[in-house]
């Protein structure tokens, strides 16, 4: 017993999948998500919604058939950062973001008139304990929440894309 709940105590927030996903990895069930384990494809809810401006260890995770604040449609490591700087990392998050948005959203970026760009970036603790990834979600521009998935592949829509 004791050693259940000290391996529980020690459970990254940022870690944790409590959704329920179907065979091809969507979520079918939802649950609180770690920012560490968000799947392209996947459809999320944020405390507070988009206005958000604080750090977050875990979102929530529902399914894309209900109304979700933000769909993921990338994920990549910042590897051109050799030392952490807040600000570039910004830019360099939002740049790659930028990037792999019309492949996946299909439009472009700047003529897009209903959806933005929302992302998740390493802080400095994270960054010096080896956590490089950022995640780019598409969310509505008038701040009203999605009602279905937004990304042009389907192998995105399931979790399995990168």
């Amino acid at each position: 017993l004791l050693v259940l709940v000290t391996l529980v105590g020690c459970i990254d927030p940022a870690e944790v999948d409590d959704t329920g996903r179907d065979i091809a990895g969507a979520i079918s069930d939802g649950g609180a998500l770690g920012v560490l384990v968000v799947r392209v494809g996947d459809c999320v809810n944020f405390p507070g919604g988009t206005a958000v401006t604080r750090m977050l260890k875990a979102i929530d995770g529902v399914s894309c058939d209900q109304p979700h604040d933000g769909e993921a449609y990338a994920k990549f490591d910042e590897v051109e950062l050799d030392s952490y700087d807040e600000n570039r990392m910004v830019i360099r998050a939002e740049v790659g973001c930028l990037d792999r948005w019309r492949s996946a959203v299909g439009t472009d970026y700047y003529q897009d008139l209903d959806h933005d760009l929302f992302m998740m970036y390493p802080t400095d603790v994270g960054w010096r304990r080896g956590d490089q990834e950022v995640v780019c979600f598409v969310i509505r521009l008038d701040g009203h929440q999605l009602d279905r998935h937004v990304l042009l592949n389907s192998d995105l829509n399931t979790g399995t894309g990168s």
